[in-house]
Formats: C-alpha cells, structure tokens, sequence
C-alpha cells in the first residue's frame, strides 16, 4: 500500500488533497493523511467577501470530512 503523508491542511496542503482525491480510484491501494492541527479550514482570503455578502460567511470554516469528495473519504484521513 502506497501511503501519502500531507503536512498542513492550508490551502497548499488541502489542493493537493483535493487534487489526489481526483485521481484516486476504487482500485488503488492508496492512502493520504492529512496532519493538521484545525478540524476545520478557514478559508481566510474569503473574508473581506463575507463582509459584504452575509450568506459566504457558511462557506469560511469548512470541516476537513467535506473537503474530500465522497467517494475518496475512504482513502483519506485528517488527523488533528
């Protein structure tokens, strides 16, 4: 089994998740986890958007388990 190991969940860490879980197929005997120390995103270069705009405020904090498409949550893990 390959295992990939992702410091960080920022945005460099979390689009290489994103980017793997694309690829990662039913097939493969891949594994990524991710460290990092949040459950959660913070989406920080939203913030002057949600000042204007009430409803973006939902989209600043994203749970690590919605980050990762559904069909490759499986295969990935976000420890903390």
């Amino acid at each position: 089994m390959t295992r990939i190991i992702i410091v960080g969940g920022g945005p460099a860490g979390i689009s290489v998740a994103q980017a793997l879980a694309k690829n990662v197929t039913t097939n493969d005997v891949t594994e990524v986890i991710v460290f990092e120390k949040s459950k959660y995103y913070y989406h920080s270069v939203g913030t002057p958007r949600a000042v204007v705009d009430a409803d973006y405020t939902k989209k600043l904090v994203v749970p690590y388990d919605n980050a990762i498409a559904a069909e490759a949550r499986s295969r990935f893990s976000a420890l903390s």
